[in-house]
């Protein structure tokens, strides 16, 4: 597993870090970080490949460059045999270079090697901890989803609890899901967010693909309140780095047998929140959303939508009638006249005009129970195709 350089630049160890040159390599990949000092120059590079172990493909290398320091024109070939070996970049503390010729920078910048300058201050044993370990939350985490995605495929419920004890041997048996999505957040913020949330009590956070997954679980029954009180927490740690956010919440379960409901229930939520704007929707509440997210074809979806109102479209392009945007502020307001009109600058016996048109134009003027059912319907279609 592995990290770009880019991303390891985010780490405290690297505050006020500079680049020296390759920029355009920060996507390289780090897989290991090793201390290269005092060693023999030149190097012969015949005894420095990888059959030897000295250089492994993602090498990326701390050094002072002691052994050059009087020789400062050494630090060319020293850089090309590192980007010889597939190395992911340099760093080099600055205790005797405060920064590097020209020709190497050049040399750098023409094959992408990030070379990165960090202050003497800073400690080996500092960046070493810190990219070891984001390298390895990269990995615990490519773990993670490969054992998620085991639960989403399996129908056993033996094994779905085997598995969610495979996952997290902490957890307890009552349960609740909860699915995070950010909007444009970089990854080393995810992974500081996932960090504060996994220190909260009973929680256990991972990223899976794009969401962030928080899984809470209980000794005992949650209950709406609990489940309210973790809202206001979760809430309370992302809004401390992001401002846009959704979050999907699944149904409470009391045995982890349950768990792949729970992850599908969630990530449907959050796909309901991001589709209403509202911060935190819960699968219990979202009504209808529960079966039009599962009708995998939008081609049926959409043939369904003109079906349910085709008139009010045709009547539209026809006449500019504006009722479809009448009637879905009109669902928005939860069928009331006053906040319809404001929202749309309207009179309000405009607005009583154009619902009555809707009406006549479907053919439910007498079936109020069957109109609201279906621009209620109209209206959730079409926050999902359009």
């Amino acid at each position: 597993m592995s990290i770009s350089v880019a991303d390891a630049l985010k780490l405290p160890s690297f505050y006020g870090a500079q680049i020296l040159a390759g920029s355009r390599g920060l996507d390289r990949q780090v897989r290991r970080i090793s201390v290269v000092e005092c060693p023999e120059f030149p190097l012969d590079a015949n005894i420095a490949g990888k059959e030897n172990h000295l250089f492994e493909d993602g090498d990326f290398f701390i050094s002072s460059l002691y052994a050059i320091k009087d020789t400062p024109e050494l630090l060319l070939d020293t850089v090309k045999l590192y980007n010889k070996f597939n190395s992911s970049g340099l760093c080099i503390i600055n205790r005797y270079f405060k920064t590097i010729p020209q020709e190497v920078a050049n040399y750098a910048n023409e094959v992408n090697y990030p070379i990165i300058m960090v202050d003497w201050s800073v400690a080996y044993a500092d960046i070493i901890t810190d990219v070891s370990r984001a390298i390895l939350s990269s990995q615990n985490n490519h773990v993670a989803i490969s054992i998620i995605n085991d639960i989403l495929n399996e129908d056993d419920p033996e094994n779905i609890m085997s598995l969610a004890y495979t996952l997290n041997n902490k957890f307890y048996d009552n349960i609740v899901v909860f699915c995070l999505k950010t909007v444009m957040c970089e990854e080393s913020k995810i992974r500081f967010l996932i960090g504060n949330l996994n220190n909260i009590k009973n929680l256990y956070c991972v990223s899976y693909y794009d969401n962030v997954l928080i899984c809470i679980s209980s000794q005992s029954k949650i209950t709406d309140k609990d489940i309210d009180l973790h809202i206001n927490n979760i809430k309370n740690v992302v809004e401390r780095s992001l401002k846009d956010y959704y979050i999907g919440i699944s149904n409470s379960y009391e045995s982890l047998k349950n768990l792949k409901d729970a992850i599908e229930e969630a990530l449907t939520a959050c796909k309901v929140s991001k589709i209403t704007k509202n911060k935190v929707e819960i699968y219990s509440k979202i009504g209808s959303y529960q079966l039009l997210l599962d009708i995998k074809n939008k081609n049926t979806l959409k043939k369904f939508y003109n079906e349910l109102i085709g008139p009010l479209i045709e009547y539209d392009e026809n006449k500019n009638g504006k009722l479809v945007e009448t009637l879905f502020t009109y669902v928005q307001n939860d069928g009331d006249i006053g906040k319809t009109a404001f929202d749309l600058f309207q009179h309000e016996n405009t607005i009583r005009y154009r619902i009555l048109k809707v009406k006549q134009l479907l053919g439910l003027t007498e079936e109020s129970i069957k109109f609201y059912e279906t621009i209620s319907l109209a209206y959730k279609i079409s926050k999902i195709i359009l």
